[in-house]
């Protein structure tokens, strides 16, 4: 967007624009790319829009080695940027890489990305991601149409993420082994899953949805969990049909009437 100031102009505006902490960028991709600035000591965004062309495109910008056309559109609190890329990949890419360097900001917040649009999308972006900064701090991932290798690529990389959750259809034979230490981690889909994917999770809040998980495994859940120093403070977990006997086997269990509540407000 400089670009449209003179070069003595962009100097000026770019050395004198402060380091701003309070500033969030996230990334999606679903049928188009979209970026948001946002702020949590303002009011108001600022999205950017990797589009298609627009008949109202009756500007151009130069972003990087890219002259893009563009349009501005306004409402009431949010600035909408119009931008037009061949590759939208590509254009999500160059376009936030340059916003966090004009505004200084070392990391993308968060990223939701989806495979509609292309199935090696998911993976295309982490592996961009994972090559400018070490961490990530929120993921929604949702894959319908990748291949196995794009979803074990995926889950690989959750150790390196806070929050992620991830939705992937995948093949009955799929099978991987992966870490999660963060503060939530949902999954659906997973009807793979493993005990020994679950005793590799460390996390605040754990969702678990489709597993078909074994009365026996959980019980030795369970019971790693009452044993050892997990952070766990939420699970909810799909599992197949439920033996009570079996699943606390070895536990001390008190049972209540079904409509029984505790109180912990005092």
């Amino acid at each position: 967007m400089l670009s449209m100031c003179s070069k003595r102009t962009h100097r000026l505006i770019k050395a004198s624009c402060p380091k701003r902490d309070d500033l969030k960028i996230e990334v999606f991709f679903e049928k188009e790319g979209r970026i948001n600035i946002s702020s949590d000591q303002e009011d108001g965004d600022i999205w950017f829009y990797i589009t298609e062309p627009m008949l109202d495109m009756f500007h151009s910008v130069k972003i990087g080695d890219s002259d893009c056309p563009m349009s501005i559109e306004r409402n009431e609190e949010e600035y909408l940027i119009n931008l037009f890329f061949e590759d939208k990949i590509e254009g999500l890419k160059t376009v936030s890489d340059y916003l966090c360097s004009f505004f200084k900001i070392n990391n993308i917040n968060s990223v939701h990305v989806n495979s509609k649009e292309n199935p090696q999308a998911p993976q295309i972006i982490i592996e961009w991601i994972f090559n400018r900064q070490e961490r990530l701090h929120d993921v929604i991932i949702i894959c319908e149409n990748t291949s196995d290798t794009v979803a074990k690529y995926l889950l690989d990389k959750c150790r390196f993420m806070d929050i992620a959750h991830l939705d992937l259809k995948v093949t009955p034979v799929f099978q991987t082994d992966f870490s999660f230490e963060g503060a939530s981690f949902i999954l659906k889909q997973a009807q793979w899953f493993t005990l020994d994917n679950l005793l590799s999770i460390n996390c605040l809040e754990l969702e678990v949805r489709g597993s078909i998980l074994l009365n026996v495994g959980m019980n030795s859940f369970l019971k790693h969990w009452m044993t050892s120093n997990l952070w766990l403070r939420y699970v909810s977990i799909d599992m197949n049909v439920m033996v009570p006997h079996v699943l606390f086997s070895g536990i001390p269990v008190i049972q209540q009437e079904e409509d029984f509540r505790r109180d912990y407000r005092r």
